[in-house]
């Protein structure tokens, strides 16, 4: 059977709106998740001068999705705090694809609409030279959310990302030109962008790896052992 190939990045945008402030209740605080503070190696390894932010980031990235849900709930009940857009992005991307947790249409749109209110912000932080920022741009601009659909747009702000390391928008770049998106398709550059996110330990990255080997085609070998 075809396996699926992987990105980071919702399937479907949400709908704009104008300003939006989203709404909490107690079931949002997802306390139960919450790790030991003490304990923990990865907030062992974070500074606590970096907040909840930094620490909802590190759990995310090793896909510990319900432990970095609670810290991205607590930056985005503050619309001060300087992560706040970037909190309610992770949100988004988090109820949208169910990541760790139940699938959450509402919950996506409604962090959704504070993305699309704060894609200027998206804009600055990704023209200074924040990977992460230009990452969250790329995708904003591949689905159309909160601007205009452009996928040279996309593939643009994926590779100034890329250029930094950045394993997500390498993997994402692995998708365009696997599919052909605002790219010529071309199987020798997917593979390429997969192996280098791959390499870093990108989890999504050595999946469409595998797919690719296991199923054959796609200027692959078929190979079980590399699967």
């Amino acid at each position: 059977a075809n396996g699926t190939i992987l990105n980071e990045v919702p399937t479907s945008p949400v709908l704009k709106t104008s300003t939006f402030t989203p709404t909490f209740s107690a079931a949002t605080k997802m306390s139960t998740f919450r790790p030991n503070l003490n304990s923990d190696p990865v907030l062992g390894s974070i500074p606590k001068v970096e907040g909840d932010y930094a620490l909802g980031l590190a759990f995310y990235q090793q896909s510990r999705y319900r432990e970095a849900l609670s810290f991205f709930l607590e930056v985005s009940k503050n619309q001060k705090n300087p992560n706040y857009p970037a909190a309610c992005f992770k949100l988004w991307r988090l109820y949208e694809l169910g990541r760790g947790i139940p699938m959450d249409k509402a919950k996506a749109q409604m962090y959704g609409k504070v993305v699309e209110e704060h894609v200027h912000w998206f804009i600055k932080q990704a023209q200074v030279g924040t990977a992460e920022a230009q990452v969250n741009l790329g995708v904003l601009y591949q689905y159309g959310q909160g601007v205009t659909q452009d996928d040279a747009q996309a593939k643009a702000w994926y590779e100034k990302a890329a250029a930094q390391g950045d394993a997500k928008a390498q993997r994402n770049l692995g998708v365009l030109y696997a599919s052909g998106q605002g790219v010529a398709q071309d199987d020798a550059q997917s593979k390429a962008w997969y192996e280098k996110a791959a390499a870093q330990g990108d989890v999504k990255a050595q999946r469409n790896l595998g797919v690719l080997y296991a199923d054959g085609g796609h200027g692959v070998a078929q190979d079980y052992a590399q699967a």
